[in-house]
């Protein structure tokens, strides 16, 4: 609870809890039932905003650990890189979706953990992430080794736009959009989409 406790930071979450019921006046944990509120900079801060932050992607790890999805021998590729531009917050890796459309997406952890009310960052595909860091790596593979050398860190400052922070000074934006659900089916994907739509057409005959 101290760890995570942004007040240290300067600023206030409102409504973490909630009460649904005025008889039992009982709070429990808001998971989005209610909107949450920030209130920036109400206060003096003991500790830097990006010292915060760090804490909280420790913490991340530790959870991912715990749950076998990582671990700090086996890094993710882009861990502790990605940066949003909007709240200052880490990003985070999450599954997303099941299935045959299961894949991995990096978002901000302020709204991953609190909603859009708190920061409305966009989540960034896995599978987009690495085909734009190629492209201004100008490589054919991505490493770990290869963007901890190359990158300080990669910033989403709104929707479709990644600005890599090079170790160099530099930096580069980009622009990036999903691909269409059309481009991403496979062959076998689209004939097994016909099937069902001559078989759906079959019953509606018979009927």
């Amino acid at each position: 609870k101290i760890l995570k406790n942004e007040k240290y930071t300067g600023s206030m979450i409102l409504q973490k809890t909630y009460c649904p019921d005025f008889r039992t006046k009982k709070q429990i944990p808001n998971h989005g039932q209610v909107p949450m509120y920030e209130v920036a900079d109400s206060h003096e801060a003991i500790i830097p905003l990006e010292q915060f932050n760090d804490v909280q992607q420790k913490l991340a790890e530790v959870r991912d650990e715990r749950k076998g999805r990582a671990t700090r021998n086996t890094p993710t590729l882009f861990a502790g890189l990605m940066k949003c531009g909007q709240c200052g917050s880490a990003y985070c890796r999450r599954n997303n979706g099941s299935g045959k459309y299961h894949h991995f997406i990096w978002t901000c952890r302020r709204y991953d953990e609190l909603g859009k009310a708190v920061c409305p960052a966009q989540a960034v595909p896995e599978e987009i992430l690495i085909e734009k860091t190629k492209e201004v790596l100008g490589a054919d593979a991505l490493t770990r080794d290869l963007l901890l050398a190359e990158l300080k860190e990669i910033t989403v400052p709104g929707r479709g736009r990644l600005v890599y922070h090079f170790k160099s000074g530099e930096t580069k934006e980009i622009e990036w959009q999903h691909h269409s659900r059309r481009e991403s089916w496979t062959p076998a994907m689209r004939q097994a989409a016909r099937e069902r739509g001559i078989q759906q057409h079959r019953k509606e005959g018979d009927n």
